[in-house]
C-alpha cells in the first residue's frame, strides 16, 4: 500500500474542483479529508466550498472556540447565521517542535 499512501494529493482548490465533477456525475456521499489538518482548525477547503459557489454542505471539524461561545450564548438551532471562523492560532501551533513531543 505504500504507493497508494504516498501519492501526491490535491490542494484545497484542486480538491474542490474534484468533488464539483463527484457531484455532477451524481457520486453521493462525498468525504472531504484534510490531510494536514490535525487540530481541526484549518479553513483552506472551507474556504474554497463557499469561493467556488457550494451549497447543500455540512462542515463538521473546524475548531475555534471563539465562533463555539458565540453560537452557544447567541442563537438556538435552526437559526441562520452569518460568522466569521478561523483567522487565529491554536497555542500548540506555537510551540516548538521540541516542546510539544515532550
Amino acid at each position: 500500500l505504500r504507493k497508494e499512501l504516498a501519492k501526491k494529493l490535491p490542494n484545497a482548490k484542486e480538491g474542490v474542483k474534484n468533488v464539483i465533477k463527484m457531484v455532477e456525475m451524481g457520486t453521493k456521499p462525498i468525504v472531504i479529508a484534510y490531510h494536514d489538518d490535525r487540530l481541526g482548525d484549518g479553513t483552506h477547503v472551507l474556504r474554497e466550498l463557499i469561493e467556488q459557489g457550494t451549497f447543500n454542505w455540512c462542515n463538521t471539524c473546524i475548531t475555534d472556540p471563539n465562533a463555539l461561545m458565540t453560537l452557544i450564548t447567541n442563537y438556538k438551532e435552526g437559526d441562520k447565521i452569518q460568522l466569521n471562523i478561523g483567522g487565529w492560532l491554536h497555542h500548540l501551533e506555537l510551540l516548538p517542535a521540541q516542546e510539544m513531543i515532550g
